[in-house]
């Protein structure tokens, strides 16, 4: 059974810390693994350089991922300054919900306690005041950072000179034709990774160029495969990690909202096309705490707070939900169509019914009139 289907079974190497260590081990990182050291606190960051230098000499990164981040890098800087706003509006909004509600309670039976009201109103302005200095304190020095690493990205520098020599080749443009036929046909058939992100073909920059090749973003995920699945013929490894947090279903399978590895057609294809006998997908925090574990690294591993995006950017996920709500507007416009036809049909039934009961009408009363006149 294992040896037929060996894509469903897992060797646990996530937990493995053997595995970590191994000479024959690659760690393979995708774009937003690079792209999290910017939407990451200080002390997040710098565990995950002590874990990526841990295994400095096992890394590689694919050219596809590289040329990802190169694109994405500027987006996600000025995306940060937001971040703050964003996470504690909901909160800000909140308060003054509270604040309404507290005024409609004036105007019921319960006015006796007005001066309580009162008092817990103050009380909340005070709250709200003081958030609302926070966020623009915060924001404030948000966007100075961020000014200080547009003028000077040290983030950048690091992830220059750590992957230095360790970064996937172009594929040439024949390659990336016939890469291009294969990943659509994948698409067609469900076949992983990559066939989720169909929503972007059509889209606005659907396609891209750089140096030569054009690219569809759609296919990123099935690229960036392609040349994991070649650097580990060329490197003849055993065992495979590649760092993502990309958790949609043609990557990862999952029980619920419970992760139970790599999709089973991944596994069975690695293990088909290259000498590995292991592989498993990680996410930067299995990922800072399986080295840390293999290499009793000094992380603390409570104070890692990775941030966790189910989509490449916020751009990806704001064109999928618009996908989607394109064609739910798609489907009502279609049933209010059928409607129309059913309540005309329906319509056409009733005058039908009632021209024959007309017509029945008629002969009675002409019936009726000819046994009146004998």
């Amino acid at each position: 059974m294992r040896s037929k289907f060996r894509g469903f079974y897992t060797n646990n190497e996530q937990k493995n810390t053997k595995l970590f260590k191994d000479e024959k081990t690659l760690f393979v990182f995708d774009t937003n693994f690079i792209l999290d050291l910017y939407r990451n606190n200080d002390k997040t960051q710098s565990a995950m350089k002590e874990a990526v230098k841990a295994v400095q000499s096992k890394i590689w990164l694919p050219y596809f991922s590289a040329l990802e981040y190169q694109r994405k890098r500027l987006d996600e800087i000025h995306s940060q300054a937001n971040n703050i706003i964003t996470t504690l509006k909901p909160l800000d909004e909140t308060i003054s919900t509270l604040q309404e509600k507290i005024s409609k309670i004036e105007k019921t039976k319960l006015r006796y306690y007005t001066d309580t009201t009162e008092d817990i109103q103050i009380k909340l302005k005070a709250v709200k005041d003081d958030l609302e200095k926070f966020l623009n304190q915060k924001s404030q020095e948000i966007k100075e950072k961020n000014d200080q690493i547009i003028e000077h990205d040290s983030i950048r520098d690091w992830v220059d000179k750590i992957f230095q020599d360790r970064i996937g080749s172009k594929f040439s443009e024949a390659e990336l034709s016939d890469l291009n036929s294969e990943c659509q046909k994948r698409f067609e058939n469900l076949i992983p990774p990559g066939y989720e992100d169909k929503f972007k073909e059509g889209k606005k920059e659907a396609q891209f160029g750089y140096d030569g090749n054009l690219y569809h973003r759609a296919y990123g995920d099935f690229y960036v495969w392609k040349e994991l699945l070649e650097k580990t013929k060329s490197l003849k490894v055993n065992t495979v990690f590649f760092i993502t947090n990309d958790e949609k279903q043609d990557m990862v399978h999952k029980t619920g909202y419970i992760k139970t590895g790599a999709h089973a057609s991944l596994r069975e294809e690695i293990f088909k096309e290259t000498p590995a006998k292991n592989f498993e997908i990680l996410s930067t925090y299995e990922f800072i705490t399986g080295v840390s574990n293999a290499y009793r690294l000094d992380i603390n591993q409570e104070n890692i707070r990775v941030n966790f995006n189910e989509w490449d950017d916020a751009y990806d996920m704001h064109e999928k939900h618009q996908t989607v709500i394109e064609q739910e507007i798609e489907a009502a416009k279609i049933y209010q169509m059928f409607t129309q036809m059913k309540a005309q049909k329906q319509a056409e039934k009733y005058n039908k019914n009632l021209s024959k009961l007309l017509r029945s009408m008629s002969w009675r009363l002409e019936a009726e009139d000819n046994e009146t006149d004998e």
